[in-house]
């Protein structure tokens, strides 16, 4: 009985299935159509957004290139033209109105500069009303008095000036800073304080007067 059972098991075949080569062609060109389509997706939709994403950045380096270059320019052409240097920060847009004086202006907004000043011009500045500080710095290179002129004009509180004379009887050089907001609570009036006096000790003379 075993051998009987044995030799039917081993002689049975399992069913066999022919595909016709319709269905073989029918099946290669539904691969084909699912390819096409994934192909065509990526170029339409995908592509579009890689370019156009590759082209945002280019133009906003590009734009970002021009303009830094051109703060520079300006920046060089203003003090090129004036017989001393100034460790100026980057954010502030130097323009030159005349030959003894240049302007600082941050956001379209000018707030502080440089203007060479006689004698008799600085005693008028230091008499003028709303001076309520004038003291020497000795810490500083050249000859220096500071002085703070309470203001209220528009949203100006306070102006902070160093007047620096390198040379004895020589041109007086009136490095100042305009203070917006609250003197005593807006901690921004005393990083604009720092400020001024970093870039006033900064100030050296490049050629002889």
């Amino acid at each position: 009985m075993k051998n009987d059972f044995s030799n039917k098991n081993s002689s049975k075949a399992f069913p066999s299935f022919q595909m016709s080569q319709q269905s073989k062609k029918q099946i290669l060109n539904t691969l084909r159509e699912k390819q096409t389509i994934n192909h065509n997706f990526f170029y339409k939709k995908i592509m579009p957004l890689i370019s156009s994403a590759v082209l945002l950045f280019l133009l906003f380096a590009i734009g970002y290139y021009g303009l830094t270059k051109l703060t520079d320019e300006n920046r060089n052409n203003a003090t090129d033209h004036q017989p001393y240097s100034l460790n100026i920060p980057t954010s502030f847009t130097v323009m030159e109105l005349e030959e003894n004086e240049e302007v600082w202006l941050e956001a379209n907004q000018k707030i502080g500069g440089v203007r060479i000043l006689s004698e008799e011009e600085k005693t008028k500045l230091i008499r003028q009303p709303g001076v309520y500080e004038n003291r020497e710095i000795k810490e500083f290179q050249y000859p220096t008095v500071q002085i703070l002129h309470h203001v209220k004009q528009d949203n100006i509180i306070q102006t902070i000036h160093y007047l620096i004379q390198p040379i004895e009887d020589g041109d007086i050089y009136n490095i100042y800073i305009h203070l917006t907001g609250d003197v005593y609570a807006d901690s921004r009036v005393e990083e604009r304080k720092e400020l001024i006096y970093t870039i006033a000790k900064s100030f050296k003379l490049t050629e002889k007067p």
